[in-house]
């Protein structure tokens, strides 16, 4: 019997959205200073913490601003309400599983967002942080690249950022973090599109996949439906209404 993922309820996605807004609006991404540096990390379970100047982790590596700024990303990210957000809006049902299906339990294990991220996107540790970082806006473009720059990485490259992303207790498909479908859901009776979309998931966004209905004009009449609304990608139906294949679209 497959396991459920825990249910993440409105009022949690709200709080933890409203939290990290707010300390956006605070802290937002300030320039690259090497002359200020935020205080010392006291969890120990966050990935690392800030050492004095002229004794810090990776000195052969970086300069102190770039640390610095690495260092305060990294604590940003390590509370519960960033990983709720990634949970809820950027990991698929399957990674989802892969952490044991509990947002909490996942988060509580030692390293906190960031192992929860390496762990399903197969990231190094100072990219997860960049990453997540980024896409919960704690980190500007700019910095972004800067820092993955700095540290070696490809810049600009988000794990898993080019795939969609289905929410399905909302009905919400998301690409590249905008809503680009919604669509009704009924737990007792799902549509074909749902069906369709959690087939998808269900194998985190190949190419193609075979077709989960018995008919190719089944599969046919629920592309329609689908495309109608449906912004950024587009989905076909090949082998002769076998397979179903997404592509991405011109924005």
């Amino acid at each position: 019997m497959k396991k459920k993922t825990s249910v993440i309820s409105g009022a949690q996605r709200k709080t933890a959205k409203s939290k990290i807004e707010s300390s956006s609006k605070v802290n937002s991404s300030p320039d690259l200073d090497p002359n200020s540096a935020p205080a010392p990390v006291s969890d120990p379970k966050t990935p690392f913490s800030l050492k004095p100047k002229a004794d810090y982790p990776y000195s052969d590596r970086v300069s102190f601003s770039v640390w610095r700024k690495t260092e305060e990303a990294a604590r940003r990210i390590a509370v519960f309400e960033v990983a709720v957000l990634l949970w809820d809006e950027h990991f698929t049902e399957k990674e989802r599983e892969r952490l044991g299906g509990d947002v909490y339990v996942a988060w509580k294990t030692p390293g906190r967002t960031v192992a929860m991220y390496m762990q399903v996107r197969g990231v190094d540790q100072f990219d997860a942080i960049i990453q997540v970082a980024y896409l919960v806006g704690f980190l500007r473009e700019v910095d972004r690249d800067l820092l993955q720059r700095e540290w070696g990485l490809p810049v600009g490259h988000i794990s898993g950022l080019q795939r969609p992303v289905w929410q399905p207790k909302t009905g919400k498909l998301l690409f590249e973090k905008q809503i680009i479908r919604t669509v009704r859901v009924n737990n007792d009776k799902p549509s074909n599109i749902c069906i369709l979309i959690d087939r998808f998931d269900a194998n985190e966004w190949p190419e193609s996949i075979e077709s989960p209905f018995s008919s190719p004009e089944q599969l046919n009449e629920t592309l329609r439906e689908l495309n109608k609304r449906l912004k950024r990608i587009r989905f076909h139906a090949l082998s002769k209404g076998t397979m179903c294949r997404w592509d991405v679209v011109d924005s």
